[in-house]
């Protein structure tokens, strides 16, 4: 009996992990894209203006954020992965208030200021939370897409 219900719970794992890889991947890749759509955003050859850059960068970073936190947690709800990845964000702008000379160094260099930032600023922790904001109602929505109404038009 036991060793059934043992090879019935094996069984509904197994059937977890398929879709769980699949949405993982899904979130890896859109994530990837925000990377590549960021840097863009940042790279002087479109020559955008400095706050679209900036912001247009940070949010997009943000989103990142929020699709990783979503690669690690694929179950919880869309506000619970939120949360995480604004907390996530707001330390990782709190801690450019921290000086350590090794971490500075990695500062100034190109990956370590589109990753790290340099300078602590509360508008790029607005910009995190809007990008962050954004990305949760995109997933929400394709979440709940089943469940959404189909709109027609009478002709």
């Amino acid at each position: 009996m036991l060793a059934e219900l043992d090879r019935c719970k094996n069984a509904q794992r197994s059937n977890r992990s398929g879709p769980q890889v699949k949405i993982r991947l899904s979130y890896l890749a859109v994530a990837i894209c925000c990377i590549g759509i960021g840097l863009l955003f940042r790279a002087p050859v479109f020559g955008l203006p400095w706050a679209v850059a900036k912001y247009g960068g940070s949010i997009l970073w943000a989103a990142m954020v929020y699709c990783g936190a979503r690669v690690l947690m694929p179950a919880p709800r869309v506000l619970v992965v939120a949360i995480v990845a604004g907390l996530m964000a707001a330390v990782g702008e709190f801690t450019q208030l921290i000086s350590l000379p090794g971490f500075d160094e990695l500062r100034e260099t190109w990956l370590g200021h589109l990753i790290f930032g340099r300078t602590f600023a509360l508008e790029d922790i607005a910009a995190y939370w809007i990008g962050i904001a954004v990305a949760a109602t995109i997933d929400h929505l394709a979440r709940n897409r089943e469940t959404m109404p189909i709109i027609t038009q009478d002709k």
